[in-house]
């Protein structure tokens, strides 16, 4: 179940957690941000939640996101150099001040320090009597046809050695000192300053068609145990990262329809404002009288129609135009924030109308059902008018 906080409840709440926890912060996984909620009740955005690892991109196993998605809570490990970061995501409303609900994570993160390496006395072995040299050149065959590639850098961050998957991976010919001009202006800034073990994902290539490449970097010692140097484990998890992104898609527009969900209908209306502070918007509420009844008298299949023809209808009104947000928020019921300038009771039963042609038994029986959605849109703008002002201050 899902726990309630108000606003001071959460405050107090996260200062106890704090207590057996090194991180406590409020996440946004829709947004993929940590946020706090200040003292005039605004929702105020900081970095990245990723930025933690050192991350690019939202991450392949986000928890927080699958947290919020279920209601459960759920738990997982990261390892940032040599650090161990146990993360628990816990599923949260927050009750704001005007009545409000605002569904997010509570992150808790504890950080075990220098337990991202594997120090539990077990090594290695060879065979004993099986030849050395032998044995080094099969170890470089498996290396070179490894399909993660791999890349190692000596203590001075000169590139020493790649297999044949990392210089596919940066499109290079078989030439060290290239791939490490590029590698060098490619990580990030602390990447080669440490040799301590993390993982990161980073994008490369063209604007256009991007590819995410995780990193995995680990210490490369001698003998005794000294550090000489680092390697990296780069692997290709575009295709991971898209169908994350699929899903994410899926749990912000409305399989149905097309067009955004509850979800994504207010995280659209809250970009909406942030780029458009001194628009004044109108919050429009629509839904259909005796839809039920559409449904039992001609089945599912029409009372569906008449849903996509709608969404339809937004998006062919509304989907080119930055400054609109609009989405079905549940059954029969669709939102829209819309400039006042271009909204006006008589386009809203217009369109009503046109929507519904050819979808309904008649004419007549369309027209009476806009007028009910048109004559409803009043009392529907005062109650979203609480959603409308929550926006309003997290913009």
């Amino acid at each position: 179940m899902t726990l309630q906080f108000t606003e001071r409840e959460v405050k107090a709440e996260m200062a106890r957690l704090s207590k057996g926890y090194d991180i406590v912060r409020l996440v946004d996984p829709e947004e993929c941000h940590a946020f706090s909620v200040g003292a005039d009740h605004s929702c105020k955005y900081g970095e990245g939640c990723y930025s933690v690892w050192r991350s690019t991109n939202r991450c392949r196993n986000c928890t927080s996101l699958r947290a919020l998605k279920t209601g459960m809570e759920l738990h997982k490990t990261e390892i940032k150099d040599g650090d161990l970061y146990f993360i628990t995501s816990r599923p949260i409303e927050l009750l704001l001040a005007d009545g409000t609900t605002f569904s997010c994570v509570m992150e808790l993160i504890r950080i075990e320090r220098g337990r991202g390496m594997k120090k539990d006395g077990h090594h290695a072995m060879l065979q004993k009597g099986f030849d050395r040299k032998v044995f080094e050149e099969t170890l470089r065959m498996a290396m070179q046809n490894l399909p993660t590639g791999v890349v190692w850098f000596d203590m001075s961050g000169h590139c020493i050695y790649a297999n044949s998957e990392a210089f596919r991976l940066f499109d290079v010919p078989d030439s060290l000192a290239k791939l490490e001009v590029i590698l060098k202006d490619w990580f990030q800034e602390d990447a080669l300053s440490s040799p301590e073990a993390t993982v990161w994902l980073q994008q490369y290539g063209e604007k256009e068609s991007p590819r995410s490449l995780q990193i995995c970097r680990y210490p490369l010692n001698d003998g005794t145990g000294m550090d000489v140097g680092m390697y990296f484990l780069i692997s290709d998890c575009t295709q991971d990262q898209k169908n994350l992104d699929l899903e994410h898609f899926g749990t912000m527009h409305d399989a149905l329809t097309g067009i955004y969900n509850k979800y994504g209908f207010y995280r659209q209306a809250r970009h909406v404002m942030d780029d458009n502070p001194h628009v004044e918007y109108l919050m429009v509420c629509l839904n259909f009288g005796d839809f039920k009844l559409l449904n039992g008298l001609y089945g599912m299949t029409k009372g569906n129609e008449l849903l996509v023809r709608v969404g339809g209808m937004l998006r062919r009104r509304y989907g080119q135009d930055p400054r609109t947000a609009y989405g079905r928020i549940r059954a029969d019921r669709f939102a829209m924030m819309i400039p006042e300038a271009i909204l006006t009771r008589t386009t809203i039963s217009r369109r009503s109308r046109r929507s519904c042609t050819g979808s309904r038994p008649s004419a007549s029986t369309c027209r009476s059902r806009s007028a009910s959605a048109a004559s409803r849109t009043g009392a529907c703008r005062s109650r979203c008018s609480a959603t409308a002002r929550f926006w309003r201050r997290a913009s």
